[in-house]
């Protein structure tokens, strides 16, 4: 909620007309990346590890798919990547909620049926938990280096490395779904 009150400001402020498309694309994705990253949280906190890796692969299958019929017509437009990131961004956003859809309905969830399900739900919290604070840490990690190199080197090495980071973060990224999703 602050990132989207602080990008509305900042949007409000802007006089620039293609700043301001590129303020309100950057506010639409904060809501999308946290809808996707709450079906994420979910996933993992419910053991759904193959749905969780299933909506990592997909956002960067799905990506790549649309970006190379871009690239190959040429087109180097940064709002036209920015767009192409934000509709792949919704379908994923989409799969995410669909994906999690028997947890969001509206049931008569009484105490009776809490009471019931207690023991199911401690053991989700106890085994999905840790893996919601590794991969906070593993952000932390894989973050903290961009910062060093922006801070340390100019412009060019920091585009440099943030493309190799982000190049090698999504075939990690791959590996790691799909090893998830045929080796449970």
């Amino acid at each position: 909620a602050v990132a989207i009150i602080a990008s509305i400001i900042v949007f409000s402020l802007i006089s620039e007309s293609l700043l301001r498309l590129i303020a309100l694309l950057v506010i639409a994705n904060i809501v999308i990346l946290n809808i996707t990253g709450f079906t994420l949280h979910i996933n993992q906190i419910t053991l759904r590890f193959k749905e969780y890796a299933r909506i990592n692969t997909l956002e960067r299958v799905l990506f790549v798919a649309a970006l190379a019929p871009v690239w190959l017509i040429g087109g180097k437009e940064f709002i036209i990547f920015i767009i192409l990131n934000l509709f792949v961004r919704i379908l994923v956003m989409i799969y995410g909620i669909y994906t999690i859809r028997d947890l969001i309905k509206v049931r008569d969830m009484t105490r009776k049926t809490l009471f019931k399900h207690r023991c199911l739900i401690r053991q989700n919290i106890y085994a999905g938990f840790p893996v919601t604070i590794g991969t906070i840490f593993a952000m932390l990690i894989a973050t903290s280096s961009r910062v060093v190199v922006e801070r340390s080197l100019d412009v060019y090495y920091f585009g440099l490395f943030s493309f190799a980071f982000a190049a090698l973060s999504v075939i990690a990224m791959i590996i790691a779904a799909l090893s998830t999703v045929l080796y449970p």
